[in-house]
C-alpha cells in the first residue's frame, strides 16, 4: 500500500542505511558513500569519475572550462595565422605557474621551484611561516621582503 508521501520517493542506501533520493549508477550507493570512495559527480556534465584530489569537474569538463576561459587569447594567436595547437600551447605556457623567487616555470601549482638553493631556502622559510598559522599571502610577503632586504644588504 502506497502512502503517496516522501517515503515512496526515497531509496535506502545499502552501504549506510540512510534514505536518499537517488543512488549512484556506478556504485549503487548514496552520494555521501560514493564520495567517501573518491568517486565524484562532475558539476558540469553529471558523469561520475574517480579522483584523489576532490576536483569538482571530470577531465573532459576541466579541459572545456580551460578552453572557454582562454578562448579570446587563443583566438588572438589564430587570427595571426597560428594553428589551434600552437596557439593553445602559447596560452598554456603564458599561464603556467612560475617560481615567485626566480621566475622559472613550475611543474605544477606552487610558489617556489625548489631546484635552486636560494629558492629552497625561501621555500623552507615560507613553509615554517605557514606551519605557524600565517596565511599564504602574508607568508609570501614576509619571505620575499626578507629576501629583498637580504639581497640589498649582501649584494
Amino acid at each position: 500500500m502506497s502512502t503517496g508521501g516522501l517515503l515512496d520517493e526515497l531509496t535506502l542506501c545499502p552501504r549506510c542505511g540512510e534514505l536518499v533520493e537517488v543512488l549512484s549508477d556506478k556504485t549503487g550507493w548514496c552520494f555521501d558513500c560514493t564520495r567517501s570512495e573518491s568517486i565524484f559527480k562532475c558539476e558540469r556534465c553529471g558523469t561520475e569519475f574517480k579522483s584523489k584530489t576532490h576536483r569538482p569537474f571530470c577531465t573532459y569538463c576541466r579541459e572545456l572550462n580551460w578552453l572557454e576561459a582562454h578562448a579570446d587569447e587563443i583566438e588572438e594567436f589564430m587570427v595571426q595565422g597560428c594553428s589551434f595547437k600552437f596557439a593553445r600551447g602559447r596560452v598554456s605556457e603564458a599561464h603556467r605557474p612560475r617560481c615567485v623567487a626566480c621566475g622559472s616555470p613550475l611543474p605544477k601549482v606552487g610558489y617556489f621551484c625548489k631546484t635552486k638553493p636560494s629558492c629552497r631556502k625561501l621555500y623552507s622559510r615560507f613553509h615554517k611561516k605557514r606551519q605557524k598559522g600565517i596565511s599564504v599571502q602574508q607568508a609570501l610577503e614576509q619571505v620575499m621582503d626578507e629576501a629583498h632586504e637580504h639581497f640589498i644588504v649582501d649584494g
